[in-house]
């Protein structure tokens, strides 16, 4: 009796196992940089990261300004960009 011939073409697994972003997203860009000059009272924060965060966790609420201060918060996913947007003019001399 001869072996059986194995099988060229497995069925492929139809539920595979998900994979684990185990790193977290770094900040690749800030601006403006922490003391530059000249910057506008109505400028907003810009931070560019790694890798996609989920857009459903950035809102006006998932950034904490200190000294506390209203800011409109968004994410744009194609460039990797949160933008921190104060909604009035920041306070002359503010970190």
């Amino acid at each position: 009796m001869a072996d059986p011939e194995p099988n060229p073409d497995p069925e492929p697994n139809p539920d595979p196992e998900p994979t684990t972003d185990s790193v977290a997203p770094t900040i690749v860009s800030l601006t403006p940089l922490d003391g530059a000059a000249d910057v506008a009272s109505d400028a907003a924060v810009r931070v560019v990261f790694s890798e996609p965060l989920d857009p459903a966790l950035i809102g006006d609420t998932s950034v904490v300004v200190s000294p506390a201060h209203p800011v409109t918060v968004s994410f744009d996913v194609a460039s990797l960009t949160l933008l921190i947007a104060p909604t009035q003019p920041w306070a002359f001399g503010v970190r």
